[in-house]
């Protein structure tokens, strides 16, 4: 692959990573902040951190994808296991 497929690969699993965990720290942010508003799911903190770690570790693989360190099919393959593990978690958790 050139140089600028790892760019783009690597661009596009920062920027998705990078939503995900601002997600996540939303949420938590508003469960501090607006404690007193009924919500149809509570997600429990706690898989609400672990889905923000995985988010960081995502950045950390698009970084070294952008970088060219690491093939962009293993940087896939490890940011798609770490989107399924943590949806996983949330969806049997919650349901």
């Amino acid at each position: 692959m050139n140089k600028l497929n790892h760019k783009i690969a690597g661009g596009f699993q920062i920027t998705i990573s990078a939503m995900w965990v601002f997600r996540n720290l939303s949420i938590i942010y508003d469960y501090k902040v607006y404690p007193n508003i009924l919500r149809l799911f509570w997600i429990p903190e706690w898989i609400l951190f672990v889905q923000a770690i995985i988010g960081f570790t995502g950045i950390f693989i698009g970084i070294v994808v952008f970088q060219k360190k690491l093939n962009v099919k293993i940087g896939y393959l490890v940011f798609g296991l770490a989107w399924l593990i943590g949806f996983a978690i949330e969806i049997i958790l919650i349901s």
